[in-house]
């Protein structure tokens, strides 16, 4: 896995020009965006604005009670889509639950490298 990632360079990062600590450094960045399938319902209400929520149709407030009462809510799908079209592009509360969406993870994470990695793996996965 760490070879094919180093030697094919899928993501175009290229590694062919890096020095072998760069190379570390690189697959070991916490930069890359991953999503993220659940969140606690805690976590939803406190990314909403309490103005933003004062303006909502009793619909919408309807709709984010059925969230609530679930301890685990999946953020993608259509609960994701539910919860964005309540709350208007720009607004704080739509900045705040896309940014649950989502965390960093390094690319060594996202290739499925769990172990620890060092200069000596590197080196051997170039040979």
């Amino acid at each position: 896995m760490l070879k094919e990632e180093i030697i094919d360079d899928p993501e175009s990062i290229g590694y062919a020009v890096m020095t072998d600590q760069q190379v570390l450094d690189s697959l070991q960045a916490v930069t890359r965006p991953q999503d993220i399938t659940s969140v606690d319902s805690a976590d939803i209400y406190d990314a909403i604005d309490p103005t933003e929520y004062g303006g909502l149709t009793d619909a919408d407030k309807g709709i984010l009670s059925d969230i609530f009462s679930l301890s685990e809510v999946r953020v993608q799908g259509n609960t994701r889509t539910a919860l964005l079209a309540i709350f208007g592009a720009g607004t704080a509360t739509r900045t705040s639950l896309q940014a649950l969406t989502t965390e960093l993870i390094s690319r060594a994470t996202e290739i499925g490298i769990r172990r620890r990695l060092g200069l000596g793996l590197i080196q051997e996965a170039r040979r």
